[in-house]
């Protein structure tokens, strides 16, 4: 997948010194940017020594290294950063997690694929890092979050929407939908919305131009991360091309482009927020 399917709170508290494996862990290197996200997060932005070209870094020249791309890690640069943990999404390249495991090298398996995951995920690493106390209050302000998103939904009318996550400019075949098992589709579950999706097993289906008016959606979002802002109106006017489609004609085709659309981290949060705005007409297309 590329860059928009890889890659979907602060808190201040104490907390104690992190081990792993009997020592203190003070080198942590990150294989994906929501692993990346959830470590800033619980405050370990000091000990993140190595993070993939796809990660999202607030301060970009804070000497964090770039390991290459999340499924093609640059193994020589990951022992030449001698880390104490490396924390690796769930399905991750298993050769590479083997040549970790003959290195001696301690390893954390986490899966971000879905809400759960990814309250579970932060769980985890705040425990395998000493800032468990910091990652239960994280957890629980994102749930307080969703808890009160989904009243608010209580009697919304009902939309079926849309979440393209790659689409070739200019084109309206073989799009890459937001499908079953996803973030996006569970966020639009808690907003009250239903996925046009929904139903497959498939998590990024792909379909076509002929699907899109088959299945009628109200709303359309589509997931651009790094769009600038000033090619936005030019992007959403390609979907005139399809006028017969209801959230067309409507004027209900929205680009987001900010980076945490694609993150599934803390900040899916933001994203949902933005999505319940879209839902409820708060915003310009």
């Amino acid at each position: 997948m590329k860059k928009a399917v890889i890659i979907i709170l602060a808190v201040l508290i104490c907390a104690g010194p992190s081990f792993a494996m009997g020592r203190e862990i003070q080198r942590i290197i990150s294989l994906s940017p929501s692993i990346t996200e959830i470590l800033y997060e619980l405050g370990l932005e000091d000990k993140v020594v190595g993070v993939t070209d796809y990660c999202i870094v607030p301060d970009d020249d804070a000497g964090k290294s770039r390991i290459g791309c999340v499924l093609g890690a640059n193994y020589e640069k990951i022992l030449l950063l001698d880390p104490d943990l490396i924390i690796i999404p769930a399905g991750y390249d298993y050769e590479l997690v083997d040549l970790f495991k003959e290195s001696g090298i301690d390893y954390l398996n986490v899966s971000t694929d879905t809400i759960d995951g990814i309250l579970r995920s932060i769980r985890q690493i705040g425990e395998r890092t000493g800032q468990g106390s910091r990652a239960q209050v994280l957890t629980e302000s994102i749930q307080a979050r969703l808890d009160e998103a989904k009243r608010r939904a209580t009697g919304r009318p009902f939309k079926k929407i849309m979440i393209v996550v790659e689409r070739e400019e200019g084109s309206f075949d073989n799009m890459c939908i937001a499908g079953r098992n996803t973030f996006y589709d569970e966020i639009l579950e808690i907003l009250g919305a239903a996925n046009i999706c929904g139903e497959g097993g498939v998590s990024y289906p792909v379909i076509s131009s002929e699907a899109v008016l088959r299945l009628e959606p109200d709303i359309i979002i589509e997931i651009l991360p790094y769009l600038a802002d000033n090619k936005i109106d030019t992007r959403r006017k390609e979907w005139g091309i399809l006028s017969r489609v209801k959230a067309v004609s409507d004027g209900n085709v929205h680009i987001f482009n900010q980076e945490y659309a694609c993150i599934p981290g803390p900040s899916f949060v933001k994203l949902l927020e933005d999505l319940e705005k879209v839902i409820e007409g708060d915003v310009s297309p």
